[in-house]
């Protein structure tokens, strides 16, 4: 009876760790400007140890895309971070951070922000648009695919 015990307290908490880990694994990641000029590559998404603000699940993101060929982009850098942030309803936010350093939660880092993202199968998908603090205009679609 206590092996069962330990196997079913076992099983309990490996579903539990597959379930806190749902996005992390190899991506691509594409970036579309207003343009209609896509920019993809691949990316690695990885579960970060720690919670900030309201999310309740942060993902940290590293991408091999060159943000400098995307349309409108105000101090574009390849950075190759950022992150995907869960909230407690479910909801997904992409950041890809166009800053100095390695933070990837900047808020006005002028960084590409997405949020209330859609997921469909292996995809997610939604409107991203560049925030800062003097209005930035560069906006279009961004696209996460699970890669196989």
């Amino acid at each position: 009876m206590r092996a069962l015990k330990v196997i079913a307290l076992l099983s309990i908490n490996w579903l539990a760790s597959c379930s806190s880990a749902k996005y992390a694994g190899p991506w691509t990641l594409c970036i579309v400007d207003a343009t209609g000029h896509a920019t993809c590559g691949p990316a690695t998404v990885r579960l970060a140890n720690r919670k900030i603000q309201r999310w309740d699940q942060v993902y940290l993101i590293n991408y091999t895309i060159a943000l400098d060929s995307v349309s409108g982009l105000v101090r574009p850098r390849n950075t190759h971070y950022g992150s995907l942030l869960v909230d407690h309803d479910g909801s997904l936010t992409v950041q890809v951070a166009l800053a100095n350093d390695s933070t990837a939660w900047e808020a006005d880092g002028g960084n590409l922000s997405a949020e209330g993202l859609q997921t469909r199968a292996d995809t997610i998908g939604g409107d991203w648009y560049q925030s800062c603090y003097q209005g930035c205009p560069a906006h279009g679609r961004l696209t996460l695919v699970r890669s196989r």
